[in-house]
């Protein structure tokens, strides 16, 4: 009976506003997957909840989770638009991956990080088009997401 899911985001974990929304399956007995990319999250703490709207109307709310974004003073990816390289830039030295998503969600490369400030990619073998890199700590968690426009 799910028609949708408004995502929701809030700064202090109790004021929210709604950022996109997601179609719903309808029926369904299977689990099933959904995924949301928040373009322009705020520095520092930001809290998600969803609300699944059913087709009757009825709301009812998911638990909220939370993200902490820039928490390395704020990766830099330049140039950005890029054509056959990009630079990204950690501000202090960095151990992790760092992912690059297409626009499907489909991991097109992971590199990994052992202390480095800086990591330049190469992109002249990638399709023009928009890309999503992730910079994920050595514990798992996600500290940076940031989109790439490759010409």
């Amino acid at each position: 009976n799910n028609s949708h899911f408004n995502v929701e985001a809030s700064t202090d974990g109790r004021n929210f506003e709604k950022i996109g929304n997601v179609e719903g399956a309808g029926w369904s007995n299977e689990s099933l997957s959904y995924e949301f990319m928040d373009e322009s999250p705020e520095r520092g703490v930001n809290y998600y909840r969803l609300a699944q709207v059913d087709f009757d109307g009825t709301i009812s709310y998911s638990e909220i989770v939370s993200v902490e974004f820039d928490k390395l003073g704020g990766a830099e990816v330049f140039p950005n638009p890029a054509l056959d390289f990009v630079n990204v830039s950690f501000g202090e030295a960095f151990t992790g991956t760092l992912d690059l998503y297409d626009l499907q969600g489909r991991l097109v490369q992971r590199y990994d990080l052992e202390g480095q400030e800086q990591k330049e990619i190469i992109l002249s073998d990638y399709t023009a088009g928009i890309y999503l890199l992730r910079l994920i700590d050595q514990n798992g968690q996600l500290i940076n997401s940031q989109k790439l426009i490759k010409r």
